[in-house]
């Protein structure tokens, strides 16, 4: 599933739309030079996880958010549920749960570059005639709608009902697709959105 869009990209490119170059029309190119493309692919990582750490701060100042900078109850009892109780930072725990992140957001990339190639490679640059923003909001509602089928199984908001796992799904994709919008037009490449996409997916929603 999470290939179609890219799939679906490529076939509308070479069948209608015919550029000189498919892979510069999707943004399947990298930023240049090297060290340009070694600065977005830090940021890539580096803006979305800024932005969820201000989040669950001001989220934790307006006492929504329990921040437990002490214990780091939170972080034990989703990754290391034996050390509970303990005090200080947990080094060994946190070593291990990063070596498998990186891992698993290596595995994953393939189905990120998916969809991304689809929404910020293809989608957003035919709609940005519109406007910048205009381009940003409907692609993000593109993007929740395609997640139709798996919201109404309960994938990504289970216990919740289809049509307020639809809602959330919006909010979402609202408040995240200008983030890989503004990585992939100002580096013209889709590679920061799918390494943004990538981390939000797999690191942002284990830092709740």
């Amino acid at each position: 599933m999470m290939l179609t869009p890219a799939l679906s990209a490529l076939v509308v490119l070479r069948l209608i739309h015919r550029p000189a170059s498919v892979r510069a029309a999707i943004g399947l190119v990298r930023p240049r030079p090297l060290g340009r493309l070694a600065l977005e692919s830090l940021r890539a990582p580096a803006v979305p996880c800024l932005l969820q750490l201000l989040a669950l701060g001001v989220a934790a100042l307006a006492r929504a958010y329990r921040l437990d900078l002490a214990n780091f109850s939170g972080f034990r009892a989703q990754f290391a549920p034996a050390t509970l109780g303990q005090t200080g930072v947990p080094v060994a725990e946190l070593a291990a749960w990063l070596g498998t992140l990186a891992l698993t957001m290596i595995l994953w990339l393939p189905m990120f570059f998916g969809e991304e190639l689809g929404w910020q490679g293809y989608l957003l640059p035919r709609l940005t005639p519109l406007g910048v923003w205009p381009a940003m909001a409907l692609t993000a509602l593109v993007f929740a709608l395609w997640h139709l089928p798996t919201l109404v199984m309960g994938g990504q908001y289970p216990g919740h009902s289809p049509l307020a796992s639809v809602g959330y799904m919006v909010i979402s994709t609202v408040l995240i697709v200008p983030i890989f919008a503004w990585l992939r037009l100002r580096s013209v490449s889709v590679w920061p959105a799918v390494l943004a996409h990538t981390f939000v997916s797999n690191a942002g929603v284990q830092m709740i």
